[in-house]
């Protein structure tokens, strides 16, 4: 179950979601704050390749269901499994690679908790599929999104670019975020809320 929230873009830079090269997750965070966010992009309709997520690993908080919130997954980049992922933007889509797993290419994504009759996100939470257990996420590689955080994304003097620099995904020495749960504290992550 998710332990983390990421407050700040500092904290989501030590998590290191979305990173390095030719990962996706930053992007399509990107573009969940900045476009998803704001025009209700209707996940419930199969929109973008948002479908539905089973929460059979228990990696988000069950409590959450039983307020009438059903759980969406998001950033499957395969048009074969899911054909309104190429409804994605090409910023988010253009590392992806198709039949190529060793590249980690498309391993990310963001799970929402999501009020389909009142169509309120609830909760954000990004994480990634273990190379090690086909199809499982991992949970030391989970985190939920603070709303400080979204908003902070939302900024409109923050471009892609500068936020995928901000975040270091360029480098050729980024951290991807290896972290102990005490690394975690000293970092400024939090657990469960900010």
């Amino acid at each position: 179950m998710v332990q983390w929230q990421l407050c700040t873009p500092e904290n989501l830079m030590y998590s290191g979601f979305g990173r390095p090269f030719p990962r996706h997750g930053l992007q399509l965070l990107f573009w969940f704050s900045n476009q998803c966010l704001v025009s209700d992009c209707q996940p419930e309709n199969g929109n973008f390749g948002f479908h539905l997520f089973g929460n059979m690993e228990d990696l988000c908080p069950p409590s959450l269901l039983s307020f009438q919130v059903t759980y969406f997954e998001v950033g499957n980049l395969s048009t074969e499994t899911y054909p309104a992922s190429a409804n994605l933007p090409a910023y988010v889509r253009e590392n992806y690679r198709s039949g190529v797993r060793s590249n980690n290419s498309n391993i990310d994504r963001i799970i929402i908790g999501y009020r389909v009759r009142t169509r309120v996100v609830e909760a954000v939470y990004i994480t990634e599929h273990d190379p090690a257990a086909f199809g499982r996420f991992r949970f030391d590689r989970t985190f939920e999104i603070s709303c400080e955080l979204i908003q902070a994304l939302q900024n409109p003097q923050l471009d892609l670019t500068g936020f995928l620099i901000q975040m270091g995904y360029y480098s050729a020495h980024t951290n991807t975020g290896e972290f102990t749960a005490h690394s975690l504290q000293v970092r400024g992550l939090v657990e469960h809320e900010c």
